[in-house]
């Protein structure tokens, strides 16, 4: 695995989810659990629609360029610009397989930044197996359901997403960063009521 500072990725998300309002009130980890555990269902959705960017991988190559140029200057940009690139994301990544693993480890990464967690600089020596992506899923959602200790539970699921996707053909960084900076364009709580 690259080397990645996984603990600046937590306090952007962090932030970010605080800005926005998703912890103007004091939730239960099982709370934030069970919205990751949702997250990693959508992805599970996604994938059963072939709503997958990287099985075409000119095209996502592609819109990773354009999308990359665009938010470049993003928040040097007037509002009307910004509903263009908002448009962009959405007609174009919102939804699909990658946005929702994306925001899985955004979820995680808030959680650990919320709980003042450490997420481990460590390389795990995890086996992505050749199993199928409900597999995966259910791997993940069994870790979050256990009585593992929370910092374990987070560090293990986003490793896992990132080698999953390494091995998928998926630039996972890219799109949580990418998605990030979409988050910060959207309304307080994305218009949701937590």
């Amino acid at each position: 695995m690259e080397n990645i500072d996984f603990n600046l990725l937590r306090d952007k998300a962090y932030k970010i989810a605080k800005d926005k309002g998703f912890h103007d009130e004091n939730y239960s980890d099982e709370h934030y659990l069970v919205l990751v555990i949702s997250e990693l269902s959508e992805a599970l959705e996604a994938y059963r629609k072939s709503n997958c960017m990287y099985e075409n991988i000119d095209n996502y190559n592609k819109i990773k360029r354009r999308l990359k140029d665009e938010f470049e200057d993003l928040f040097s940009f007037e509002d009307v610009f910004k509903n263009e690139i908002k448009k962009t994301y959405e007609n174009e990544i919102k939804d699909t397989f990658e946005d929702e693993l994306a925001d899985t480890v955004i979820r995680l990464l808030d959680l650990a930044g919320y709980k003042k967690i450490i997420v481990s600089e460590e390389y795990l020596n995890l086996s992505v197996e050749n199993k199928s992506i409900p597999e995966h899923i259910f791997i993940l959602i069994s870790k979050l359901s256990s009585d593992f200790y929370l910092p374990y539970k987070i560090d293990f699921c986003i490793k896992y997403i990132f080698e999953l996707s390494k091995k998928m053909g998926i630039d996972i960084l890219w799109h949580i960063e990418t998605k990030m900076r979409y988050n910060e364009l959207r309304s307080y709580k994305h218009g949701k009521k937590f």
